[in-house]
């Protein structure tokens, strides 16, 4: 329910508004939710906003990078290639994003084999784009 909620929210303030509301509930798929409808819904002016403003999305932000560096095995290959490709099409890739960066970067050699060819086109990209690719990273995907 709490997922269907967050995947037709019409704007970017409904989804962070229901991370507000229910992040304490929020498990990898509807932090992975998230990153998909903000990659599907945000506008070019709120896409400069959450480049510029780390603020803007950083409980967020901060939720998903710790999920991912403690809670790893949870996430699964749909989950973090979803999450690396709005980051990316976002265009999130400063300093202030360096930990989700991180933890998606630990995330994917150990979920390797579960990753739709898709999915592993989409994760290469969305690294390749974030600059965040390096060529060890590369020879695994």
């Amino acid at each position: 329910m709490l997922n269907r909620r967050i995947a037709s929210a019409p704007s970017v303030g409904e989804v962070l508004r229901l991370h507000q509301a229910h992040g304490t509930e929020f498990n990898e798929v509807h932090l992975s939710t998230c990153w998909s409808r903000l990659g599907r819904v945000a506008s070019p002016p709120e896409r400069r906003r959450m480049q510029r403003d780390a603020s803007f999305l950083g409980p967020l932000r901060q939720q998903t990078a710790r999920s991912l560096l403690l809670l790893q095995p949870q996430w699964g290959a749909r989950a973090v290639a979803n999450t690396a490709h709005s980051a990316a099409k976002l265009g999130l890739h400063s300093a202030p994003w360096a930990q989700l960066w991180t933890g998606l970067g630990q995330a994917v050699p150990p979920l390797l084999r579960d990753f739709t060819p898709q999915a592993l086109a989409n994760t290469a990209w969305a690294f390749v784009r974030a600059r965040r690719a390096t060529p060890s990273m590369l020879e695994v995907i």
